[in-house]
């Protein structure tokens, strides 16, 4: 067994902590574990192409219309 939790986040980066405890013999508390899998885990888990928007100042801007009441004279008067 002895492998490392880096190796298994690899290859499945959706693992739970309790499943990488079995396969790396962990013996010691769970949270600690939990913990650096916790930060370990972005790391290894693929890119969500729907969260991939990025704006760079001045890159996107909001333009309002806005049209003023105007009176349109009609006829002659």
């Amino acid at each position: 067994m002895n492998r490392r939790p880096h190796e298994l986040l690899e290859q499945r980066p959706e693992m739970p902590a309790a499943v990488i405890a079995e396969w790396i013999g962990w013996t010691r508390g769970m949270t600690v574990l939990k913990d650096r899998v916790r930060e370990l885990r972005p790391v290894y888990r693929p890119v969500d192409p729907a969260s991939r928007t990025v704006y760079e100042p001045g890159g996107t801007g909001q333009c309002d219309l806005w049209f003023p009441p105007v009176e349109i004279p009609l006829g002659f008067e």
